[in-house]
């Protein structure tokens, strides 16, 4: 079961194609350095958010070819929804490892 999930995925993580990708990846991290420069006055800058919509962007740029920006923008139906799905994971993660605490008693 493994192996026919893994060949059928294998394509996608090939030299080749990843290189073709990698215009893309760099064109989101210089749009996330630029709004990283921008917010520079501020004395903290939550970078969590900032991540989760450059790692939105560049899946959705390299995996589906999707063209709108989500680093300069806060406050998108997409990238709300992407926020809600990581903090749904981290409370998860959290119930677990208190889970795993509390068996060590």
């Amino acid at each position: 079961m493994w192996y026919n999930k893994r060949r059928i995925m294998d394509p996608a993580f090939k030299k080749k194609f990843l290189r073709q990708l990698m215009d893309k990846m760099i064109k989101t991290a210089d749009s996330m350095v630029e709004y990283l420069a921008q917010q520079s006055s501020k004395d903290e800058i939550d970078i969590y958010p900032l991540m989760n919509r450059s790692a939105l962007e560049v899946v959705c740029t390299c995996g589906f070819n999707l063209t709108d920006t989500y680093v300069e923008k806060e406050d998108t139906k997409i990238g709300n929804y992407v926020n809600e799905v990581f903090d749904m994971l981290q409370l998860h993660a959290f119930e677990q490892q208190n889970i795993l605490v509390s068996l060590e008693i």
